[in-house]
């Protein structure tokens, strides 16, 4: 949720670009409440399979339509620390339908990559899950273990919720 706040006020803040105030309260809250809405919308593009989380729309000049393993875990963290402070129900029923279709798009990229350039550690895949062996953005090592991390948050919650089975 930090990060959802932090591009929340950053987003605000960049359309009253050197503004003597601070934003309101109010202006705060619908800020949130607008990135709430297109987070959500991304996540659930009719073009996508579920699971997927891209990095950007382009697919030219940058080329980022992939699915990044920290990209992914980082939205879902941020997903998660909404989860874990709204009480809306119902976004909460939608954040853990999200959340279990990542955690299955990731169990479908780590199958793919088996016997991969990276193995278990690549950093990013096509949108339908296959491995994306390009040279660019190799390096990336941070991706599995921020996924790790992610995952064992989702975890802890799926086991509060009596649903082990999932985990």
């Amino acid at each position: 949720l930090g990060m959802l706040v932090a591009f929340t006020v950053v987003s605000f803040s960049s359309n009253r670009l050197f503004a003597k105030e601070l934003p309101t309260k109010t202006q705060l809250d619908q800020a949130m409440d607008d990135s709430i809405s297109l987070l959500m919308a991304n996540l659930k593009r009719s073009d996508l399979g579920s699971g997927v989380v891209i990095a950007s729309p382009s697919t030219t000049a940058p080329d980022y339509f992939y699915h990044w393993t920290r990209d992914a875990a980082l939205t879902h963290e941020s997903l998660f620390e909404l989860y874990s402070k709204t009480d809306d129900a119902n976004l909460k029923n939608q954040i853990l339908a999200l959340a279990k279709e990542w955690i299955a798009f990731e169990a479908k990229t780590q199958n793919n990559a088996v016997g991969s350039v990276a193995g278990l550690g690549e950093p990013r895949f096509l949108v339908n899950g296959q491995v994306n062996t390009a040279d660019w953005g190799r390096p990336q090592s941070d991706g599995p273990a921020a996924r790790a991390i992610t995952m064992s948050l989702w975890a802890l919650t799926f086991l509060d919720r009596g649903e082990a089975n999932f985990v």
